[in-house]
C-alpha cells in the first residue's frame, strides 16, 4: 500500500513537473522568456548527477521528477542556444561558470555520496546566480508559474521518496526554498519596475505638457 501511495505521489510530481515547464516552453517559443545560457546548461549536468546519487541511496519513484527534471533542463538549454540572439552573458557569468566547474572534479574525487551531493548543491547554486542576476535587471523574463509551481512539486516529491536521508532529500529542499524565493523576489520586482515604469511616464507626460 505504501509503495503503491509514493508511487502516485511520483507520478503527481512528475506531472507537475512537465505541466510547469510546459508553460516555461510555451514562453520561450513565444520569447517572451528568456533563460540564461550558463544556467539551464549547468542545470542540466547537475541534475542529472543529482538523479543518479539518489537513485544509489533508494530513493526509487521519488527520483522521477529529478530525471524529468534534468530532461527538461537540457531543452531549455538547447532553445536557449536556438531563440536567444543575445545571451546575456557578463564577465561574473563566466567567473561563476569557472566556479561551477571546477567544483565538478571535486565532485568525481569525493567517494561518499553525502559530500558528492552537498558539492552538487553548492554548485546548482552557483549555477543558478546568472539567472538571478538576469532577472533582477528584467523580472518579466522569466516565467513566474515556474517556479512557483516547482516549488510544490519538489514537496510532492519529498512525499514520494521511499527513503529518507541527506542524499535523497537535500536537492528537493533546494528546489522548494530556492523556487518559492525566485517566485517571491519575481513579485517583488515586477511590482517595482511597473511602478518606476509609470512614475517616469508620468515625469515625461508632465514634462511634455508644460
Amino acid at each position: 500500500m505504501l509503495l503503491i501511495v509514493k508511487t502516485f505521489f511520483g507520478i503527481t510530481a512528475s506531472v507537475l513537473v512537465l505541466v510547469s515547464y510546459g508553460f516555461y516552453i510555451i514562453d520561450i517559443l513565444d520569447k517572451k522568456t528568456k533563460p540564461h545560457i550558463f544556467t539551464w546548461g549547468l542545470w542540466f549536468l547537475i541534475i542529472f548527477i543529482l538523479f543518479l546519487l539518489q537513485v544509489s541511496k533508494g530513493a526509487e519513484a521519488g527520483s522521477l521528477p529529478t530525471l524529468f527534471v534534468a530532461i527538461l533542463c537540457l531543452t531549455v538549454f538547447i532553445l536557449s542556444l536556438i531563440k536567444e540572439d543575445d545571451k546575456n552573458i557578463k564577465k561574473v557569468d563566466i567567473v561563476f561558470l569557472f566556479l561551477t566547474l571546477s567544483a565538478i572534479p571535486i565532485w568525481l574525487l569525493a567517494e561518499a555520496p553525502a559530500v558528492s551531493t552537498g558539492l552538487l548543491i553548492l554548485v546548482y547554486s552557483l549555477a543558478g546566480q546568472a539567472t538571478l542576476r538576469k532577472s533582477w535587471i528584467d523580472p518579466h523574463s522569466e516565467t513566474i508559474s515556474l517556479w512557483a509551481i516547482n516549488s510544490f512539486r519538489a514537496l510532492i516529491s519529498i512525499l514520494a521518496l521511499s527513503e529518507y536521508n541527506f542524499v535523497t532529500l537535500a536537492f528537493p529542499v533546494l528546489v522548494f526554498v530556492s523556487a518559492l524565493g525566485f517566485s517571491i523576489i519575481l513579485i517583488i520586482r515586477r511590482r517595482q519596475v511597473t511602478k518606476k515604469n509609470n512614475l517616469d511616464i508620468f515625469e515625461n507626460f508632465y514634462e511634455n505638457s508644460k
